[in-house]
């Protein structure tokens, strides 16, 4: 049976982030700070995920991003269009 690929969604907030994992169906919450994002990224990285999307919520999302990318983790930034 061949592995099924991880791929992380994140919901940005001010204060937090949502962080839902699937196919395993973890799911947590994390401040948005240095601290919460440093910690995050080492919990994610064990589970090498093939992707992690992250909405774009005026900037709140760059530090993240930033801490993603030097991780060499996969990190895609989602705009989110209005109809």
């Amino acid at each position: 049976m061949e592995p099924q690929e991880i791929n992380v969604g994140i919901d940005t907030g001010s204060k937090q982030l949502d962080i839902f994992v699937r196919p395993t169906g973890q799911f947590f919450s994390i401040t948005n700070d240095k601290n919460g994002i440093k910690h995050d990224i080492k919990r994610l990285q064990p589970l090498k995920p093939k992707r992690a999307l992250i909405e774009s919520t005026e900037r709140l999302e760059l530090e993240f991003v930033c801490a993603a990318h030097k991780a060499e983790m996969p990190i895609i930034v989602c705009n989110i269009i209005p109809n």
